[in-house]
């Protein structure tokens, strides 16, 4: 069973339940309420001058509501009409950044308080039809388009994922790493939809493998699913499917899913599908099997609640709290739901891991204003059925200031080293805060000096000092004395705590490269490489610039230009013929390959030959 893990520190939204009764609830009133926030990029400034839009409705169908932006302190407010229980989804858009979408539900009591951070976008390569950034690459896209995307990993990312951990049909989702993209045509005009499929190629973060299994074992292949964020809907609809590629171009086989599940997977992993629009995308696997956990309060809130879990959050749809019975029942904002996974009932193995009447567990955060309480450890319910339809008891939880969670600096201090124990001197060691802290962290920063980026010395140390409110992550990356033959090695790490570590921090580098030269010769039109491991990629273009032909591997040393091996595919030109114009002076030829190296660190290569 996947349990919740306190130690992920991910920040999940939940919703205030609203027919927290089991009959039936009243009918729902039209109500007025104001969304209010500030809206901050991940290092902590506010953003001016962004597009702020509201849409309201039920889920799976949203009316487009008011729009403002924000102002030169990155705070916005707007007004917003529907019913009790209606889903509110607050969409942030500014240049250079990747949309941003925020779900919430009406309760008619107070403000929403829709403050959030914001990532920034890559500018991608584009060049023939293909265009690549970090972790993303997208094949067969029409010429002249441009464009900017963002790949995430959920575990690390958690805030940044688009409306909620739910699918339109109502199940739970498990993000396996989503990717925002941004794409326009010659004019500058966005481009959203294709008139012919696009192939998606998104890098799937380490963090996230644990979530990958296959949906359609025994085809020799590791297939996934492919879900779209749509705004109208305010959730996730599955739209296509990808299969999983190892980064030395073949696919990966069913049997490498226990080594993925336990990150031992030594090469990196990509999921490759077709796609005809664009925005965000979210390789998820559905969660059927929720529970709706509900608290009683001592304090009426008008917030949100929040949780940390393995599997992700899910709000469930918010309607009206009730502690009578019937129609005319009184509306009791004290009462709130959690939809999350169930635990198993006694003598129950649902999951059929040999395991019986497993508890799942979680922290919750409970949001009353600007207050934020930590209620540790509450188990879930067994019985089945989310937030849009709760049973089962309801637990009272009282709640008093020591169980209050505040913003406070912390002097970080700790050490960066590689699998062997070796320091990683002169690494970037930054730690990302936590979105509950942005609110306060100008002020508290402002008097206190913070120093959220820092560099490790000569043997990995480091210190930092950030505001941190419940959760934090520290991540490092750096280069290492490189091995015999590789150019250059990198190593990178990430730790994540909850409040000031009274210890130093040991940050293990347990990801990395080491980066190696191919020879490249040509004898006519066969291209050759040293040493002879299989390429992911080759790449030929017109100078340095246009695209003549692109392989994509596993190819085996020699290839023949315009000739596709067995098990390779080509990707320019996308129509599958061999390219137009034959080998000339001054083309580029660049050939890409990966291959498992010690430990859980890539050697990675690459080499150019230029046509003389």
């Amino acid at each position: 069973m996947r349990y919740w893990n306190p130690q992920n520190f991910a920040v999940i939204g939940l919703a205030v339940c609203t027919a927290c009764s089991d009959d039936k609830a009243p009918a729902p009133t039209t109500v007025e309420q104001t969304v209010v926030g500030r809206l901050y990029s991940v290092d902590g400034f506010p953003i001016a001058g962004a597009a702020v839009s509201a849409g309201v409705g039920s889920l799976g169908s949203l009316t487009n509501g008011p729009s403002t932006q924000t102002d030169d302190t990155g705070a916005f407010s707007l007004v917003v009409a529907g019913a009790v229980r209606d889903v509110v989804l607050v969409t942030f858009e500014a240049d250079g950044y990747a949309d941003h979408h925020v779900r919430r539900s009406l309760t008619g009591v107070g403000e929403l308080d829709a403050t959030s951070v914001i990532s920034s976008a890559q500018p991608m390569m584009c060049r023939s039809g293909v265009c690549e950034t970090d972790g993303v690459t997208i094949l067969g896209l029409p010429e002249g388009i441009q464009g900017a995307a963002r790949s995430f990993d959920p575990s690390a990312n958690l805030d940044a994922f688009p409306g909620d951990f739910d699918e339109v049909n109502g199940a739970g989702l498990e993000s396996g790493g989503f990717v925002w993209v941004g794409l326009r045509d010659a004019q500058g005009n966005p481009v959203t939809t294709l008139d012919s499929p696009a192939t998606l190629d998104v890098v799937l973060q380490r963090p996230s493998w644990p979530a990958i299994r296959d949906t359609k074992p025994g085809n020799g292949q590791v297939d996934v699913p492919l879900y779209a964020f749509d705004p109208d809907a305010g959730t996730w609809r599955l739209e296509s499917e990808a299969v999983l590629y190892a980064s030395s171009g073949e696919k990966v086989a069913e049997t490498d899913i226990p080594a993925i599940n336990a990150k031992t997977f030594p090469l990196a992993i990509n999921a490759r599908g077709e796609v005809s629009h664009f925005s965000y995308w979210n390789i998820d696997w559905a969660v059927e099997d929720r529970s709706s956990t509900r608290i009683r309060v001592n304090t009426a809130v008008s917030g949100t609640l929040f949780g940390t879990s393995y599997v992700g959050r899910s709000t469930g749809i918010a309607s009206t709290a009730s502690t009578g019975a019937g129609t005319g029942a009184e509306v009791d904002p004290k009462i709130l739901c959690f939809d999350g996974p169930r635990s198993e009932k006694s003598g129950e193995d649902a999951d059929g891991d040999g395991i019986i009447g497993e508890t799942q567990r979680g922290n919750l955060i409970l949001q009353s204003g600007n207050k934020f309480y930590l209620i540790t450890e509450q188990a879930l319910s067994d019985t089945a059925g989310g937030c849009d339809a709760p049973t089962g008891d309801i637990q009272d939880i009282e709640l008093t200031d020591a169980d209050l969670l505040s913003t406070q600096i912390c002097d970080i201090s700790g050490r960066v080293v590689d699998l062997d124990g070796k320091p990683v001197s002169g690494g970037v060691v930054s730690i990302k805060v936590s979105s509950f802290a942005m609110p306060f962290r100008e002020q508290i920063c402002a008097t206190a000096g913070c120093v959220e980026t820092g560099t490790s010395d000569g043997d990995g140390n480091f210190t930092l000092r950030a505001a941190v409110a419940f959760s934090s992550q520290v991540n490092a990356i750096g280069l290492v004395t490189p091995p015999e033959g590789s150019s250059l090695a990198s190593r990178s790490g990430t730790v994540s705590f909850r409040d000031c570590p009274t210890e130093p921090v040991q940050i293990v580098a347990d990801e990395g490269a080491d980066f190696y030269s191919f020879s490249v010769d040509l004898t006519g039109d066969v291209i050759a490489w040293d040493p002879p491991i299989e390429a992911s990629r080759v790449v030929v273009t017109q100078g340095q610039s246009s695209l003549k032909w692109q392989l994509r591997g596993p190819a085996a040393s020699p290839v023949t230009y315009g000739d596709v091996p067995a098990g390779a595919s080509q990707d320019v030109p996308s129509n599958q013929t061999p390219p137009s114009a034959g080998l000339q002076t001054g083309d580029l030829i660049r050939v890409f390959g990966a291959q498992a190296g010690p430990a859980a660190y890539r050697e990675i290569y690459e080499g150019r030959f230029e046509v003389p």
